[in-house]
């Protein structure tokens, strides 16, 4: 299955999407910080807001989880 996480770089998000993973998913990180935590994951700039070149990230998606938010 390609799952999308919206929000998933923080600590749920990199846990859920490698077991995910781990179990032969295909994840796409939507997030707004593209760095260090989401190193070897595909993970897509989004800001929460705008309708951007995020979107066809959702193309063929069988799951979306939205994990974004203020801690």
């Amino acid at each position: 299955m390609k799952i999308i996480i919206a929000g998933g770089s923080g600590f749920i998000g990199n846990y859920l999407s490698w077991s995910l993973e781990s179990s032969g998913h295909q994840v796409v990180v939507l997030s707004r910080e593209i760095g260090s935590l989401t190193t070897g994951r595909k993970t897509v700039a989004w800001d929460g807001v705008s309708v951007g070149p995020w979107v066809s990230s959702l193309e063929g998606c069988d799951g979306v989880i939205n994990l974004a938010g203020e801690s």
